[in-house]
């Protein structure tokens, strides 16, 4: 990682970032700060995607079972087949039809989709998988209320 902050530095860069590779649980944090105090000044930043390191902390605790994010985010293939996620597709499990059989709005309202969004279970599903923010958040949502006046 120090290189890299060097190289771009030198180069001329005003920023280096760094994101988690999927399915890469390594805490870089402490490296991280240590290359700040280094390196950082009012002509360059080392960023990154902090929450996402900081949700891999534990990675056994998604904090939801469902994929509600495949309905927010699901993937259209060269070959016009349809499938509720970019980390799965190719896989029979998550397919949710073909455009060249069916429009987007049968696929949606077809008995397909429920059956796929039922079988998925996300401990098979990379740690901090695109659909991720989705299904913290929605999960987030579906949550017991308090007062719920407060809302």
């Amino acid at each position: 990682m120090e290189p890299f902050v060097r190289l771009v530095k030198e180069r001329g860069a005003d920023f280096a970032q760094f994101r988690p590779f999927t399915g890469n649980t390594l805490n870089i944090m402490p490296i991280l700060e240590n290359l700040r105090k280094k390196y950082e000044d009012e002509n360059f930043k080392i960023v990154a995607s902090y929450q996402k390191y900081k949700e891999m902390n534990d990675p056994l605790h998604r904090g939801y079972d469902k994929c509600h994010g495949m309905f927010f985010s699901t993937v259209i293939s060269a070959d016009f087949k349809v499938w509720a996620c970019l980390h799965f597709r190719q896989s029979d499990k998550h397919f949710l039809g073909d455009l060249r059989e069916q429009t987007m709005e049968q696929i949606w309202r077809g008995s397909r989709i429920r059956e796929v969004y039922e079988s998925i279970n996300c401990a098979e599903c990379p740690i901090l998988c695109r659909n991720d923010s989705f299904n913290r958040t929605l999960n987030r949502l579906s949550l017991n209320v308090t007062n719920s006046e407060f809302l």
